[in-house]
């Protein structure tokens, strides 16, 4: 999923992809996005 997002995939794509709704997609892609920025800092 976040390899697709990674390569500009809409969230739409991504969540009809994997059957997941687009909430879950944008969650997760924010959760990743604090993730990488704690562990940059």
């Amino acid at each position: 999923m976040l390899w697709k997002l990674w390569n500009h995939n809409s969230v739409w794509d991504v969540a009809e992809a994997f059957s997941q709704n687009r909430g879950f997609i944008q969650n997760l892609r924010s959760l990743t996005v604090a993730y990488a920025s704690c562990i940059f800092h």
